[in-house]
């Protein structure tokens, strides 16, 4: 994700390979990584939600777009910094993530018709 530099997450080494196979491994030091519902509440380990991530990495926000910036990156009661990523994932008790599908996924349809129309064509 470009919005949190290089990466927020790795397996190491020494991770069984179910881990290294299905998960994307545990968040990187100085990087706190939360599931929340619709609600912005954090969900326990374990239960799928909106993967949000906080730390160093972060973006300060988007080129010229102040809403798509308020409405990604949201400051926690805490004063802390979160970018909601649009990832649905869960996080299990040894704090190895899984990314489980997209929330944010959205099909805009004026592209998919242009796209049909051009495969008609040929």
């Amino acid at each position: 994700m470009t919005e949190t530099s290089a990466g927020s997450f790795m397996t190491a080494a020494t991770d069984p390979a179910r881990e290294k196979l299905e998960t994307v491994g545990k968040a990187l030091p100085h990087v706190q990584a939360k599931v929340v519902d619709s609600q912005n509440h954090i969900l326990p380990k374990g239960i799928r939600g909106e993967l949000c991530i906080s730390g160093y990495l972060l973006q300060k926000g988007y080129y010229k777009n102040e809403e798509k910036t308020a409405e990604a990156l949201v400051r926690d009661e805490n004063g802390v910094i979160w970018i909601h990523t649009g990832d649905e994932a869960s996080i299990d008790e040894k704090g190895y993530c899984r990314i489980t599908g997209r929330i944010k996924d959205i099909i805009i349809r004026g592209e998919l018709a242009w796209l049909e129309s051009v495969l008609q064509m040929s």
